[in-house]
């Protein structure tokens, strides 16, 4: 996760949007500064205004979207 943060030039501030949170995952994390994981069946509105990046794997995409579609009906 470090170095894909690194290679995005991604420093501090980012939330990671998985549509399946998995141990790895929260592991690869959970040391990074500024980094947090999240699932996307999980997420909170204070998580996405509280960091400036949202980094969002297509799962996460697709079910953070069929969230807020159910939600504004």
């Amino acid at each position: 996760m470090a170095s894909l943060l690194k290679a995005l030039k991604l420093t501090k501030g980012v939330l990671v949007v998985a549509g399946k949170m998995d141990r790895n995952l929260r592991l690869a994390c959970q040391n990074l500064p500024g980094v947090e994981a999240v699932a996307a069946d999980a997420v909170n509105v204070y998580q996405m205004m509280r960091y400036p990046v949202i980094l969002a794997d297509r799962a996460g995409i697709e079910k953070l979207t069929a969230r807020l579609a159910s939600d504004a009906a």
